[in-house]
């Protein structure tokens, strides 16, 4: 049985990493053409999420997860 492989790179890095452990079998190649971005990604700054600054420690232990309960299987 044959197991199917994933190798993600440009063609010069698989066609020079990958060659000799290809060589002698099947390979599909898809060609994957990136979009470039008219905006630059957005970070993650303080004060971003203004709601967030209610949270207090209490509703984090109200939240948390403590298994199940005696009785719940």
């Amino acid at each position: 049985m044959h197991q199917n492989q994933v190798i993600l790179g440009n063609w010069e890095e698989v066609s020079q990493r990958h060659a000799s452990e290809l060589e002698g079998h099947r390979v599909e190649i898809r060609v994957l053409y990136e979009i470039p971005s008219t905006k630059p990604p957005k970070l993650i700054y303080e004060g971003m999420y203004p709601q967030l600054l209610a949270i207090t420690d209490a509703d984090f232990n109200a939240a948390e997860w403590r298994g199940p309960k005696d009785g719940d299987l």
